[in-house]
């Protein structure tokens, strides 16, 4: 389950391809289990595919051959993030394998992060009072920096954020960026690591401890 799979290369620009009706049906034949694969994919998100749905289950397997537990993945993930779309999973597959993420374990790996970082955005939206707005890529980028590649929790976050507010009276995310970015490249991981530095440093200055 773990191995990497002889995976073919597809751009990701690509599209799978279409299949006949005579290529379906050889197809399931000659794969007892992909029946299987499509309905538990469709218990998933809770629909009856079409044919041309169907075909991108066999285009998964046959074109990229992908494994089932990994296209199953897919589609929990999908459904987890409600994007209930057979076109959507289509398109994360080929990204994937377009990024050689193509064994179980590296698309679990991957999909915890993507997880990790939506579950922070919403923190993020509500901490720093975003709105209803869209986040932009470069603001992605940032959060998913701060909690998948930093291992920052929300509690460090939000140290970070008082911080910010303080030193400038607003919601700033590239600022508390910068002060993340601090904490990381100095080895900062727990609120009581940032606290003990943060008391150092006043104590440095002369100034109040930041507190206990």
């Amino acid at each position: 389950e773990g191995e990497k799979k002889d995976v073919k290369k597809v751009k990701r620009t690509s599209s799978l391809p279409a299949y006949t009706t005579e290529e379906t049906a050889k197809f399931l034949e000659g794969n007892k289990s992909t029946a299987e694969i499509i309905d538990a994919c469709e218990n998933i998100i809770g629909k009856i595919f079409t044919t041309a749905e169907t075909n991108i289950i066999i285009g998964m397997l046959d074109h990229l051959s992908l494994s089932g537990e990994y296209i199953l993945l897919l589609f929990a993930h999908a459904a987890k993030m409600e994007k209930k779309s057979v076109r959507y999973v289509e398109k994360m597959a080929l990204g994937f394998v377009d990024r050689d993420i193509t064994s179980y374990k590296e698309l679990e790996s991957e999909l915890a992060g993507i997880e990790l970082a939506e579950n922070t955005l919403k923190f993020i939206r509500k901490l720093f009072g975003i709105g209803r707005r869209s986040f932009t890529e470069k603001e992605r980028g940032i959060v998913a920096s701060w909690c998948v590649s930093w291992g920052f929790g929300n509690d460090i976050i939000e140290k970070a954020y008082e911080i910010t507010a303080n030193s400038t009276g607003g919601a700033s995310l590239s600022y508390a960026n910068a002060i993340l970015e601090s904490w990381n490249a100095s080895g900062l991981k727990t609120e009581d690591e940032v606290r003990a530095q943060m008391n150092a440093e006043a104590e440095a200055k002369g100034e109040p401890a930041a507190g206990k």
